[in-house]
Formats: structure tokens, C-alpha cells, sequence
């Protein structure tokens, strides 16, 4: 008997959260989303683990609560890696594809696509992402698909992701010990992109900020083709350590202070309310608003004020067409956006789930509650959109995985026409 449904596992694992989602794929192509739940992360700094054990306890409690909620298990899930360690590089490769001009065919993508993996390996890296950009036939170039073209050399542009080694075996060994298989892995920012960007916006050229407990995690499109890719180190965290500090008072006292603060309420009023704040030692003492307020806006703008100067020093500040789009935990502080806006000068907005393609698409439709739609869930959204995408799609390349610990990740690259 066939069966009427699969299901997709997702397990976003972030610097302060780990979730895990699950969708059923109906037979005849509906889809459900059954579960989406956030829990505690233990064990992982800026996306980097430090402590194994915890953060496998974690990772088990996070599935437990799912597979209790739905009554199924778990087994094989995609998931993603956010540290500053993971690069992104635009690369180029070429083979012949005929020794005279013949019809370009799928076998000779394939190949190409399967060269440029196996060729660009950086000393102690793993690739974990391959994004194809355009092609080039011979002498004509800016391809974007070259079946039932005619010719002989083949070349292939593309954005590749890797990370260390250690990196990516520190993750994967963490998911193992909690009694799951990983299908695949993928760059947090590209995951988010997938829920929260739409085609549209990739082609006219489009920012993506993902801003992490953790880490920020940067994806940059232009031409539909993702260009730029790039993990910075800090995110809410940092800020919430830095004005702990500064105020000495508790950090989970500094987050709850933080995330009640608009960004740009100094500004509109003349007289600044004074807050009580809670010192370290439980006594209270009264603290400007404006003060604390202008205190998050300077690291948030130091920030930003970075990105923005990478960004011109490379030559992409032109390309944004559509401007950013900003998501994750991070986003939500009351007056980022109006902040990105003015640093910027550009067009900004808040990316959540229902407004990239899965939402264009009615992929969510009707079974996507309010709390998905947030920005918290851009990257769980996004996993499970691009397994639904992938899990029916092996690559003739899958099966010629070296067989080691690595060859746990099926290597499945994002469609490219």
C-alpha cells in the first residue's frame, strides 16, 4: 500500500533557540504544517559549539516535545549552520562538454555543477552550499539555462558556501548523538531567504539581514542569483551583554529592558521617562529612558553602519533594487527598521514567512498560524520550504559521497532553473 503522505523535519539551530518543525506532504501535493516550536539552546556561542553534551540534550529535548506532540519520530531532518566561520566565494569552472558542438543535456549540468564542487574544496573546509549563478556556452555568457543549447565548453558561475571542518563536525555529531540523520544543511541566511524574500525582489536586488541571538547572517541577490553571503559575529546578545554591562544589571533583566525599548522613542518626545532598573544586587536605582534607549541605538547603528561599509567596499550597495529586508529575533526591536531606513537611505522592511514565495504561493495558506508568520521563524519556515523542494530531487552525485561522517549530508543543491 503507497502512502498517502511524507513528512519533512526541519531543525533550525540557533545561538539562543533550537526549532523543530514538521510538514506532511500529501500524496497529492498538499501540505501541512503540523508543528513549529521554539525551546532553549544550551551548548552554542555566536553559532559555534562549546559545550557538545548540552547542546545534544538540547537538541533531544527540542525533537522529544515534537515527536510527543505528533506522535511520530523524527529520523532524517534538514537543518542549518550560522557561525562566523562559514565564507561565502562567487567561483567559476569549466569542462568540455563535447569534443565538437553537440545539444547541451542535464547529464552536462550535472557535471559541471558536480566539477566546481569537487574542485574548489578550501584547506580544511567543508562546502555545504553550491548556488549556480549563470552559464556561459563557448563565448556566450550570462546563461541562465543552457539545455537544448548547442556547443562544447560549458563553463559555470556560482556562489559557494563552506565552513571549517571542526565547524561543521561539531554540529553534525551534536545532531547524531540526539538520535537523528541529517538530509541536508544549509546556510541560515539562505534558509531565511527562501521563507521571507520573493523572486521579485531577487532579481531587482535585495539585502537579507538576519539578525541572531548570536550572529547576523547576511544574503545578498541580484539578477535572481545570490551573490553574497556572509556571517557576523554578535547579534541581540551582544547588545543585551554590552548594556548589561554597562547598567550593571542582570542579563536576563538587560534583554526584558531591551526588547521593551523603541529605538526611536528619544526622539519623539522632549521630556525622557526615567525607568527603574534592578542593580545585580536586587536594590533598584532610576535610569533616563532616552539613556538606555540611545545605548541600543548606538551598537545597533555600529551594527549596521558595519554592514553598510562592506557592502560599498564591494561594490553592492548599487544592486538594491528592492532594498533590505530585515528578520529574525533581532527585527523586532521597535524602531529598527525606520533606523535601517535612514542609515541606509534605501527601502526597508520586515521580512516574516507569509511574505516570500511560500506565501505568494499559498504554500501557508490556512495552515500557518499568526505565530509562524513571525520573523522568530524565518529560518524554521525556511528549512522546511526547502526540503519540501528537495526531498523527492537526489542528484546523480549523491551516491559518490566520500564514506565518512560527512557523507551523512546529501549534497543537494538548490534548483537552477
Amino acid at each position: 500500500m503507497l502512502k498517502k503522505f511524507s513528512y519533512i523535519y526541519g531543525l533550525d539551530i540557533g545561538t539562543s533557540k533550537i526549532c523543530a518543525s514538521i510538514a506532511r506532504v500529501h500524496k497529492d501535493g498538499k501540505i501541512e504544517i503540523i508543528y513549529s516550536r521554539l525551546t532553549k539552546t544550551e551548548g552554542l556561542k555566536e553559532g559555534c559549539v562549546i559545550e557538545m553534551p548540552a547542546l545534544t540534550n538540547s537538541i533531544q529535548e527540542a525533537v522529544t516535545k515534537a515527536e510527543d506532540s505528533c506522535t511520530i519520530k523524527m529520523r532524517r531532518v534538514f537543518t542549518n549552520i550560522s557561525n562566523s566561520l562559514v565564507v561565502g566565494a562567487n567561483i567559476e569552472s569549466m569542462i568540455t562538454a563535447h569534443d565538437k558542438e553537440s545539444e547541451i543535456k542535464a547529464s552536462d549540468v550535472d557535471k559541471v555543477i558536480n566539477s566546481t564542487r569537487r574542485t574548489h574544496i578550501p584547506f580544511k573546509k567543508m562546502n555545504i552550499y553550491l548556488a549556480p549563478q549563470s552559464f556561459m556556452l563557448d563565448n556566450q555568457g550570462e546563461i541562465r539555462n543552457p539545455l537544448g543549447l548547442y556547443g562544447s565548453k560549458l563553463s559555470l558561475k556560482a556562489h559557494l558556501v563552506s565552513v571549517p571542518l571542526n565547524a561543521a563536525h561539531n554540529i553534525i555529531n551534536s545532531i547524531n548523538h540526539a538520535g537523528l540523520e541529517i538530509k541536508d544543511m544549509i546556510p541560515s541566511g539562505v534558509a531565511s531567504s527562501l521563507a521571507v524574500l520573493t523572486e521579485e525582489e531577487k532579481k531587482k536586488g535585495v539585502l537579507l539581514i538576519d539578525l541572531g541571538a548570536g550572529t547576523t547572517d547576511i544574503a545578498l541577490f541580484h539578477d535572481g542569483a545570490l551573490m553574497h553571503t556572509e556571517v557576523l559575529p554578535g547579534g541581540g546578545n551582544s547588545i543585551t551583554q554590552s548594556m548589561a554591562t554597562e547598567f550593571r544589571i542582570p542579563f536576563e533583566y538587560a534583554e526584558r529592558l531591551k526588547r521593551s525599548l523603541d529605538l526611536t522613542s528619544s526622539s519623539k518626545r522632549g521630556v525622557s521617562e526615567q525607568i527603574l532598573i534592578s542593580n545585580r544586587d536586587a536594590s533598584l536605582r532610576k535610569v533616563e529612558q532616552k539613556e538606555l534607549s540611545q545605548f541600543i541605538k548606538s551598537k545597533v547603528k555600529e551594527l549596521l553602519s558595519s554592514l553598510k561599509k562592506n557592502l560599498i567596499d564591494q561594490g553592492y550597495i548599487d544592486k538594491l533594487g528592492s532594498g533590505l529586508v530585515i528578520t529574525g529575533g533581532g527585527s523586532l526591536a521597535g524602531g529598527l527598521i525606520e533606523m535601517a531606513e535612514s542609515l541606509f537611505q534605501l527601502p526597508v522592511k520586515l521580512g516574516t514567512p507569509l511574505m516570500g514565495e511560500g506565501g505568494r504561493s499559498n504554500l501557508f495558506k490556512d495552515n500557518i498560524s499568526l505565530g509562524w508568520n513571525s520573523p522568530l521563524y524565518a529560518t524554521s519556515m525556511g528549512l522546511l520550504l526547502y526540503g519540501i523542494k528537495h526531498y523527492k530531487k537526489p542528484k546523480p552525485w549523491e551516491s559518490k559521497l566520500e564514506p565518512n561522517v560527512l557523507s551523512k549530508i546529501k549534497h543537494v543543491f538548490s534548483d537552477y532553473f
